[in-house]
């Protein structure tokens, strides 16, 4: 959460969630509920930093979907993942899982429930994308590190 959404959502600056306890922007939650390995808090660390970085690198993006979270519908999935700020933390986000070992098909059923079916199969597709252009980026910053030590 940023100051922006800090103040949409009515919230005093810093907000005192606990008796003695304050958080002021930006800040970011992590549910270690569904989220209880050090691993997945910070596979959800890395792409809400993201996004706070490309807030940062881009002052006037407007977000110009709405979230397709627990949603089989297509379209809102496709307006979702053609916006330049999801794929840069999504793809920041796989190029970790694929740091801890996780294989290509392991990232994309994580991201579509863990079964892909005939209704999420061109979710699928575009997650698989991600993970595509994710390992060619590594693959050339690998290239790039060799070439800069000689």
């Amino acid at each position: 959460m940023d100051k922006e959404l800090f103040c949409k959502n009515k919230w005093s600056i810093p907000k005192e969630l606990a008796d003695g306890v304050f958080i002021s922007p930006p800040i970011i939650f992590v549910n270690s509920v569904t989220n209880p390995s050090y691993a997945s808090q910070t596979d959800t660390l890395i792409h809400e930093y993201r996004h706070y970085i490309y807030g940062i690198q881009n002052p006037n993006y407007q977000i110009t979907y709405k979230s397709p979270k627990n949603s089989k519908d297509y379209r809102a999935w496709y307006l979702y993942l053609q916006d330049r700020n999801e794929q840069s933390a999504h793809k920041d986000q796989i190029k970790f899982e694929l740091g801890l070992g996780k294989s290509y098909d392991e990232i994309i059923r994580d991201k579509v429930g863990g079964k892909i079916t005939t209704d999420n199969y061109p979710i699928a597709l575009k997650f698989s994308e991600l993970v595509q252009d994710a390992v060619k980026e590594m693959e050339e910053e690998e290239k790039n590190y060799e070439e800069s030590i000689g």
